[in-house]
């Protein structure tokens, strides 16, 4: 690569990892190469270093596309020189050149850039970045992908495909074959890499983005903002506590009864000078609360506990059990010992293994098995989980005979919406088996969600 489009070069691949790059960023890369030996990786990757990065999320990120950028491309060739290692010869690998560029439209550069890689294609992923900006949330990723694929001309590649195969078969007749199937592979490849950018992208801005500890989800937080969040936790418990002795206090007097005070008020020519209020009815409901606190939910688990010790804190005859393959119930421990002291215990595999793969098949058998006749209509059942299975039994059939037993069976799952169903996540064929299926990835939905089962609890 000539020196005089290194600068350039280094400039879009760094674009592509998420780096804003003014043009007097881009000069000053341009004569600090002339300023270092070329011939020195260190020189080159701390010279570009202190010009980029400054925080060490970006100096993590700029190791990654200096690596990318000088020692990927060795291994990425181009088409013609990939078909000329698999036996073509000169004049075959000038047919194929020129069918390339006969089949690309006169002002369509996309089309070469992507079947034979190098400099322009950098530059079409460059505009990957660009479009990925419109992304608000990860659910418009298939969106956001179809306009990056659009704007490289992933597009309109694919749509030459078909005239580029009979000009390949006029020219090399069955043997078009091998030259189409690795074109058709590197297009398939370009895909990937889009989707992957456009993901990455949204991470990094997700990670970053200012704003309440409140919002952040769970798994972008780093172990400083875990214990902020936790104190977060025990804020709003303390709200809540205050919130439920108010209910209480009121479910002690009695609702108002409106016709009977109009009736009374009859008395005192219309004025409500006594308020008849109808005798409380006491409900013995009961809440009982799973927590799965396998690794795939490492990142939420904690919150989920803090979630159970303030259920118990909240609800008198609050029972609470921990699962991952096993079961274990945990109601003494956090009614006896400290909440710190009661996590500590959970988290070290005291009660069950945390090491084990979920296995909510089993974990939900065995609670139906030896609970299942102490759940009623008066009961609420919370399930903390992503649902995740690893591809076994999700247990719907011991799932649905809970629901058919409770007054309510609620589901907290702590991943994103866009993220239900993917992979060996069962969440949506549970959710068929529950009253509410509720998200709680971040702080603000399990307080929410707090609040509904508070008062869900009080109709059971």
């Amino acid at each position: 690569m000539p020196i005089t489009s290194l600068p350039v070069e280094i400039a879009f691949s760094l674009r592509r990892e998420g780096f804003e790059l003014s043009t007097r960023e881009t000069l000053d890369i341009a004569r600090a190469l002339t300023l270092v030996d070329l011939e020195s990786e260190v020189a080159v990757r701390e010279t570009l270093r202190a010009i980029v990065a400054t925080t060490k999320e970006e100096n993590e990120r700029f190791d990654r596309a200096f690596a990318r950028f000088f020692f990927a491309k060795e291994k990425t060739v181009s088409l013609i020189e990939d078909l000329r290692l698999r036996g073509f010869s000169p004049e075959e690998l000038e047919k194929v050149r020129g069918a390339i560029e006969r089949t690309a439209k006169v002002d369509d550069v996309a089309f070469g850039a992507l079947v034979q890689r190098g400099a322009d294609y950098d530059r079409l992923l460059a505009l990957v970045s660009q479009t990925g900006q419109d992304m608000r949330r990860l659910g418009q990723l298939g969106e956001i992908q179809e306009r990056a694929n659009e704007a490289t001309g992933l597009l309109r590649a694919e749509s030459m495909m078909a005239e580029l195969e009979r000009r390949f078969r006029d020219l090399f007749g069955e043997r078009a074959n091998e030259i189409l199937d690795l074109i058709r592979e590197r297009l398939r490849e370009t895909k990937r890499e889009v989707r992957t950018q456009l993901r990455e992208s949204f991470d990094r801005r997700e990670g970053t983005r200012d704003g309440s500890l409140e919002e952040k989800t769970f798994a972008a937080l780093d172990e400083r903002e875990i214990e902020d969040v936790r104190k977060v936790v025990r804020k709003f418990a303390d709200r809540l506590r205050g919130g439920e002795l108010v209910r209480r206090r009121h479910a002690l007097r009695g609702r108002l009864d409106a016709t009977k005070t109009l009736r009374e008020a009859m008395r005192t020519y219309g004025i409500p000078v006594r308020l008849v209020r109808k005798k409380p009815r006491r409900k013995k409901t009961k809440l009982v609360l799973l927590c799965d606190i396998s690794d795939s939910v490492r990142s939420a688990a904690v919150f989920m506990l803090e979630f159970v010790a303030v259920a118990h804190d909240l609800f008198s005859d609050a029972r609470s059990f921990v699962f991952v393959s096993d079961l274990a119930e945990t109601t003494e421990l956090f009614e006896k010992d400290s909440i710190s002291r009661a996590l500590q215990r959970v988290a070290s595999g005291e009660l069950i293994s945390v090491r084990d793969n979920s296995n909510y098949g089993r974990a939900l058998r065995t609670f139906e098995g030896i609970y299942g006749p102490e759940i009623d209509r008066r009961t609420t059942l919370v399930i903390l989980g992503d649902a995740r299975t690893n591809y076994g039994d999700p247990g719907l059939e011991a799932l649905r005979d809970l629901k058919k037993r409770a007054g309510h069976v609620i589901w907290l799952c702590p991943e994103k919406k866009d993220q239900w169903g993917a992979g060996d996540s069962a969440i949506l064929a549970v959710a068929k088996h529950c009253t509410k299926l509720l998200e709680a990835a971040n702080v603000t939905e399990l307080e929410s969600a707090l609040r509904l089962i508070g008062r869900l609890r009080g109709r059971s």
